[in-house]
Order: structure tokens, then sequence, then C-alpha cells
């Protein structure tokens, strides 16, 4: 009930303005609607795309490291496959049996929460006789920010003789954004 009486008051007293007063108050209100319009829809989208960009400009330039780290180990592999032996540094560092599956999957949970990321799945797969050791291959999948996936990928290295990311795979989706979903597999060595 008080509602209409408030109209009808504003009624009356912009009714009293003269017309210069309408044209001023009426720029007034337009130029407070712009700003309003800037400080709560433009700017908050600005930013995000602003972010985004840096965001993927990080992004482009940490997938050209791991293109460059594939290439690599590509070539090491067709070395070796050629009659070539292993680099020291490719040269698999062995687990203990006793240990195996247990510790690489405590390792790879320990790295993520250093990293800051979320494993969503993480499935091992069953070992495989190599002839003097087993090899066991866990698919991890990750989430997280970029830099923090990244981190993960770098802790993941560093364990690189005894833990070993053989596939990667990310992506983005407007459902995930700003995070990164990951797929990869990291295979270890498990001695006899």
């Amino acid at each position: 009930m008080a509602a209409p009486a408030v109209l009808n008051q504003a009624r009356v007293w912009v009714g009293r303005l003269s017309g210069r007063e309408k044209k001023i108050g009426l720029l007034v209100l337009a130029a407070g609607v712009v700003y309003l319009y800037a400080a709560a829809v433009y700017q908050p989208i600005e930013r995000g795309r602003v972010r985004a960009t840096a965001e993927l400009s990080q992004a482009k330039v940490e997938m050209e490291g791991l293109s460059a780290a594939l290439a690599a180990a590509r070539s090491e592999l067709a070395r070796i496959k050629a009659g070539g032996k292993p680099t020291p540094s490719a040269a698999p560092v062995l687990l203990h049996p006793r240990d195996g599956a247990g510790v690489v999957l405590d390792e790879i949970l320990r790295l993520r929460d250093a990293a800051g990321v979320e494993v969503r799945g993480l499935v091992p797969s069953a070992m495989v006789d190599k002839g003097t050791y087993n090899d066991l291959a866990v698919k991890v999948s990750v989430r997280g920010r970029t830099s923090d996936v990244v981190r993960y990928l770098a802790l993941l290295e560093a364990h690189e003789p005894v833990l070993d990311v053989r596939r990667l795979k990310m992506e983005t989706t407007p459902a995930s954004l700003p995070d990164v979903v990951s797929e990869l597999e990291v295979g270890a060595f498990v001695g006899k």
C-alpha cells in the first residue's frame, strides 16, 4: 500500500521540475545506469577474458615444453628399439616387489597433495612381465588450475626414474573453466 503513495509523491515532485531540470535528471540517471553496467557486468567479463588469455598463453608455453619432452622420449625409444642401449637416465629404476603398486599409488596421491590438484580417478592395471622386472601402469584423471596441473606433472617428472608419465591428454571445456582436466598414464618398474 505504501508503494503507490511513494510513486504518487514522485510524480508530483517530477511534475514540479522545469524541462531543463528533467533533462539533467535523465542524464544523471543514464550515467548511473552506464556506471552500474560497467561495474557489475562489463568489468568482471573483461577481467575473466584477460585472465583466460593469460592462462591460455601460459598453457601454450607449457604444452610446447611437454611436446619437446615427448619428442625427446620418442627419439630415445626409437634409438633403443633400433638396438642402442638406453642412456643412464632412461634405464628403469626398480621398486622392490614387496612395495610394488601400493607405493606407486601412495606416491601419486602424495604428489597430488603437494601440487594442489584433484585426482578424480586412479586405476592401476595388471603388472606386465618384462623379463627381469614387472611394468605397472596407472591411469590417473586430474583436475585443477593449469599451473597446478603443470606443477603436478613436474613433480611426477622429478620422480622420473621410478615414475614415468607415458601418456598425457589435457583439455578444458566451458564446464570445467577455469580448471584443466588431464588424463595421464603413469608407469612404474617393479622388481621381481
